[in-house]
């Protein structure tokens, strides 16, 4: 009988004081690869990036691209392509050991959903309540609450009560839209 191969294991020390050339996270010891970010993922991050900076000192939130999040202590370290977080940022840190106020992944194509869901639910249990996934690819988005994954218009991403940042979806993958048309 054939055995499936085995990651090798190894510490939550030694996964944070090392460097990758492409940035890997960290489930109970094992190193999980990211997607490779195709151009219009990447494009996507730019936009969000530049949109989310606009309002961070209106709302007093910080906004990282993929950044190390600690999920669960010394266990589970993800990676999300944006977050918002409280303030201040501890520059010197490796890791944000503070829940994120918001999670913004972007779709890649070789995603595969239960993988993705798994990952929501890690940041739902930690208790983010803005999961918002946007596909560059077919442009959509979606919000995840509690398990499931509702496609619809994003309007706005509350970080608190009453504190909400203006976020519509539909007007930003149209601006996607029209970045790639004009970049060919």
């Amino acid at each position: 009988m054939v055995s499936a191969p085995t990651s090798p294991l190894i510490t939550v020390d030694e996964y944070l004081k090392t460097s990758y050339e492409y940035d890997v996270e960290y489930v109970d010891g094992v190193l999980v690869e990211r997607r490779s970010p195709t151009p219009s993922h990447s494009t996507l991050q730019a936009i969000l990036a530049e949109h989310l900076r606009k309002y961070r000192f209106d709302f007093h939130y910080g906004v990282l691209l993929e950044c190390r999040v600690e999920l669960v202590e010394r266990s589970r370290y993800r990676i999300p392509d944006v977050l918002l977080c409280s303030l201040p940022i501890k520059a010197a840190d490796k890791v944000l050991r503070t829940t994120p106020l918001a999670v913004i992944e972007i779709w890649s194509p070789e995603d595969r959903m239960p993988r993705q869901m798994s990952r929501f639910l890690e940041y739902w249990n930690r208790g983010v309540r803005q999961i918002i996934v946007l596909d560059p690819e077919e442009f959509t988005a979606f919000r995840y609450e509690d398990s499931s994954l509702i496609q619809g218009e994003i309007q706005y991403i509350e970080i608190s009560e009453g504190q909400r940042i203006p976020f519509s979806s539909t007007e930003i993958l149209r601006e996607l839209r029209e970045e790639l048309a004009r970049s060919q």
